[in-house]
């Protein structure tokens, strides 16, 4: 080494002093870089390569080759899809929702995504679908290793975090005691985060049985914990309420009749007198559960959910909806939903309860979902979720959204162009790309390119992409 070193100042020596340089060059450089009016050329592409890597540090003896990738439970989707996959995820880089919808959509038909396409960041390791646990572990490099048995109290410390998940919501599903029990086994050993993500998986199957353990966790060192442990509890009726509290929140809502000659009852918010008494009443809908709230009028859970007014106050609507969305038994969030999506108003209040809906009530809904207009198909591809890339075109080309697409598509073939148009218009090719099935997408491309639009447009990215996924033999029917 010490010897180019040598070689190496004696050649840029000369060149300072403006002299050949290959003068000072070895007898073998000087064969490798010949003579001739290139021959300096050549000796400095030598040395510059000789800097570059003659002098790089030796790797030390404890690193350690790379686990390999773990292999996903679908195969990698077909080479024709992946380069409409790149381009949509790329043109939606900045908007997280979407991109998982893209996954999802990906996984509806039956494949994931290529390791050279897409890799979740270690850091959103949660928010990812279930399919990528194994990649999520690999590049957090946790330690353990993947197991083919069922998650149990002896094997649970050989799972990777995010696979342990996917494997304690098997198990919550085929067996929720046993899943509970391990649990309690268990969540003190992981970390508060990790433990908040466990708990939140007992809201499947949620039984009264599951309220010793959950009472327990008033206890729980971690603040998160205890605040869901008290929402399923409340879901159960078991959570504790205080009584001041739950007066306070009844005092500023009224019970009338809902109609002459009926038994029904309507609950409507007062109108208070000042912005302090309005902040008062809806931080108290997030520290009352729906139960104690109803009792205090002598009504049920779902008879208050039936009765309450969504005419009267916007932001105590969305206090309420999210009371019920996190402290609601089971049966009221559906038809709370159902209630918000027959207005055809504020359907944005309707998306904290979503993920407490059935997928049958999720289903039965896509129709009311559609016939909203302005919505341009936002809400249906929501309620679609993740079962994506399911509908027919003809469950969707009499919603008004869709006929308005096609008039705005009409009009720019015959030149009236107009940038807010052609914004909702890449907006609905967008939704509509992650809704439809194949030949619906299909469908819906030849009628834009026959509208003069290039097959190559990007608006069209999305509705490519779903095009090019031919459902395999695994995808969701």
């Amino acid at each position: 080494m010490a010897e180019i070193e040598n070689e190496l100042a004696a050649i840029k020596g000369r060149w300072m002093s403006g002299l050949a340089g290959s003068d000072a060059a070895s007898a073998n450089w000087k064969t490798l870089i010949g003579s001739g009016t290139e021959a300096e050329l050549r000796l400095l592409a030598l040395t510059g390569q000789a800097l570059q890597i003659g002098f790089v540090p030796v790797p030390s003896d404890k690193l350690q080759p790379s686990r390999p990738l773990p292999e996903l439970s679908l195969p990698v989707m077909p080479q024709a899809a992946r380069h409409s996959f790149r381009r949509a995820m790329a043109d939606n880089a900045q908007d997280t929702q979407i991109t998982m919808q893209i996954l999802e959509l990906v996984e509806s038909r039956g494949y994931s995504a290529h390791p050279f396409d897409w890799m979740p960041r270690s850091s959103h390791s949660s928010d990812v679908p279930a399919l990528y646990a194994p990649w999520t572990d690999w590049l957090n490099n946790d330690v353990g290793k993947p197991q083919q048995e069922t998650l149990s109290e002896e094997n649970w410390d050989g799972w990777f975090p995010a696979e342990r998940r996917s494997a304690f919501t098997a198990l919550r599903t085929i067996d929720p005691d046993a899943a509970r029990e391990l649990l309690a086994a268990k969540a003190l050993d992981v970390p508060a985060d990790e433990r908040l993500r466990l708990i939140d998986l007992l809201s499947n199957r949620l039984g009264e049985s599951d309220i010793a353990y959950l009472e327990s966790l008033e206890k729980d060192r971690s603040g998160k914990v205890k605040t869901r442990a008290a929402q399923l509890l409340a879901r159960l009726g078991a959570c504790a309420s205080d009584a001041e509290l739950v007066a306070e929140l009844a005092e500023t809502l009224a019970l009338k009749r809902a109609k002459l000659l009926s038994s029904a009852k309507a609950v409507i918010p007062k109108k208070l007198k000042n912005n302090a008494q309005r902040k008062r009443r809806l931080e108290l809908f997030s520290l009352v559960p729906l139960h104690a709230l109803a009792n205090a009028f002598e009504l049920t859970s779902l008879q208050f959910v039936e009765g309450w007014d969504l005419a009267t106050d916007e932001r105590c609507n969305h206090a309420f909806i999210s009371m019920v969305a996190n402290t609601g038994d089971d049966t009221v969030p559906a038809v709370l939903a159902s209630r918000i999506v027959a207005l055809k108003d504020d359907q944005y209040a309707l998306y904290e309860l979503i993920p407490r809906l059935p997928g049958t009530v999720k289903q039965q809904l896509i129709g009311d979902a559609l016939a909203i207009e302005g919505d341009l198909f936002q809400l249906a591809v929501d309620l679609s979720r993740p079962a994506l890339g399911q509908l027919k075109l003809e469950s969707i080309n009499k919603s008004p959204d869709y006929k308005a697409m096609t008039t705005a598509i009409a009009e720019i073939a015959k030149g009236a162009t107009n940038r807010k148009t052609e914004i909702a218009l890449a907006h609905c090719y967008t939704t509509l790309g992650l809704l439809l099935d194949k030949k619906g997408a299909d469908a819906a491309i030849a009628q834009v390119i026959a509208s003069g639009t290039l097959a190559s447009d990007p608006q069209l990215n999305m509705l490519q992409l779903n095009a090019a996924l031919t459902p395999s033999s695994r995808s969701i029917k």
